[in-house]
């Protein structure tokens, strides 16, 4: 941010406002700006309360009240008034804002308003909004689902596992790899947390299996070796854009009777929406069952 002025006369001690490349820039009364969080809601049965994901921050809005007025500025109104208009009014593209506190921002108009009054005769008010903007999306990645190729590939292989007499891993809630994946990628947009423990999940059941195709040392296997790797590495990028902190490992526990969430999470050291994220399953009854397998972060 840039250093404001002290009071009593903090606004005349700010930088000028300063809009694309227009030279004269007017006096202006007001110079607020606003912003806040964006958080999704997630509600869970049985579970006082809600979740939230933070999705980042909200644009700043950036209201000026710009006085175009005679008295205050040679040639206001309406000569620099109507090159403002122009700019404001008329063209529509993004522009570089330099904010008084904020400093140079990229942002659009969102609104503007002109002030006519007749007890006014040097000039008019125009109460305008910008709100900054992200020209370079292509910094903006968010998690959009498994490629095609991910979930073919994981169709080749099932096929390729079974006609060499290897099994999927017992014990889960799913029972091939295309399971495994159509299950991540159903989870497009959805709550960070569940998709990041999805993918845990799916990276250790790869690996395992990677682990198991190996030991038995058998040559034609190379193949499908290679494609498991493949995949692992397919999922694993999915990861990325999902959660900024390292992957975690999971591991699986059976209840030993009927139980519920928090109870879970108390034995197995984990905050209840994380044994969520990764079991949403569990939340369409009001108690677990025994013997039910429960995927829990193990670091």
């Amino acid at each position: 941010m840039q250093e404001v002025g002290t009071p009593p006369n903090i606004i005349t001690g700010l930088p000028t406002l300063e809009w694309r490349e227009i030279f004269d820039i007017p006096p202006y009364e007001m110079a607020n700006f606003s912003g806040g969080w964006q958080l999704s809601e997630s509600d869970f049965p049985y579970v006082d309360g809600v979740a939230h994901d933070n999705m980042g921050a909200l644009p700043i809005g950036m209201p000026f009240r710009l006085m175009f007025v005679n008295t205050l500025q040679k040639d206001a109104f309406p000569k620099i008034f109507t090159e403002w208009a122009k700019s404001i009014i008329q063209d529509p593209s993004p522009g570089r804002l330099q904010h008084p506190v904020l400093g140079v921002r990229d942002a659009y108009v969102q609104s503007w308003e002109v002030e006519v009054n007749a007890k006014m005769t040097g000039g008019v008010i125009m109460n305008v909004t910008w709100v900054d903007t992200v020209l370079n999306t292509d910094d903006l990645k968010t998690f959009d689902g498994v490629r095609v190729s991910a979930k073919g590939l994981s169709k080749k292989i099932d096929d390729d596992l079974a006609i060499k007499g290897f099994d999927y891993p017992t014990g889960l809630r799913t029972t091939n790899l295309f399971e495994l994946i159509a299950q991540i990628d159903s989870l497009a947009f959805q709550f960070k947390t569940r998709v990041q423990g999805l993918v845990n999940q799916a990276l250790g059941i790869i690996q395992s299996i990677i682990e198991k195709v190996e030991r038995a040392k058998d040559n034609a296997n190379w193949a499908l070796s290679f494609n498991l790797k493949t995949l692992h590495s397919a999922i694993k990028a999915v990861a990325k854009p999902v959660a900024r902190a390292p992957l975690r490992r999971t591991g699986i526990t059976f209840t030993d009777s009927f139980t519920t969430l928090n109870e879970i999470a108390s034995k197995v050291g984990n905050t209840i929406g994380e044994v969520i994220g990764l079991n949403p399953e569990l939340l369409s009854q009001p108690a677990v069952p025994p013997k039910t397998p429960v995927v829990y972060f193990t670091e």
